[in-house]
């Protein structure tokens, strides 16, 4: 009997998005465990940071400290995978954390106070994707054009979401 090769997991096992999917999946579900598990403790630190104000240099940290890990990394395409695994374990226990403090309106209020976050994971995934199996000659190109996208996130947060959520915690 001939045995022979399905094109699908051929293509499965050399496909980024399916070879990072595993390392983010597995964090993200692992860092909201860890926030379950200490979910009362936590409760009162998240509501705590929501009442804050943003500070630009935290809100520049968020944006470009995981791009400049990405451009060291992307040199080493191994160490992408526990970068997403730790990209996606933190992502999950604030999520988780901001959802179990604010109750009802968890979700609300997880989209406005990880706003930069959720739209940087977006951004960030695509990059280690696009750069995992080795498109080395538009690493500069590709980075640029990240940087420049994580300044409109960051202007986009520093003026129109962060006011909307300080006027919405005003009120709850």
């Amino acid at each position: 009997m001939r045995y022979f090769k399905l094109p699908l997991v051929n293509s499965v096992k050399k496909s980024p998005v399916f070879c990072l999917s595993f390392p983010w999946v597995t964090g993200l579900l692992l860092g909201m465990h860890f926030a379950y598990t200490a979910s009362i403790s936590i409760s009162s630190l998240m509501h705590t940071v929501a009442y804050c104000r943003v500070s630009i240099v935290g809100l520049l940290f968020v944006l470009f400290f995981p791009l400049v890990i990405s451009a060291m990394a992307i040199s080493v395409p191994f160490f992408l995978f526990p970068l997403a695994f730790i990209k996606a374990l933190s992502y999950g226990f604030s999520f988780y954390s901001v959802m179990y403090a604010f109750g009802s309106a968890g979700w609300l209020f997880t989209m406005l106070l990880l706003f930069s976050d959720s739209c940087m994971s977006v951004l960030l995934n695509w990059l280690w994707c696009r750069h995992l199996f080795g498109k080395k000659h538009t690493l500069w190109r590709d980075m640029l054009n990240c940087a420049l996208v994580a300044v409109l996130i960051g202007l986009v947060d520093y003026f129109l979401v962060s006011p909307y959520l300080a006027d919405l915690l005003y009120y709850f």
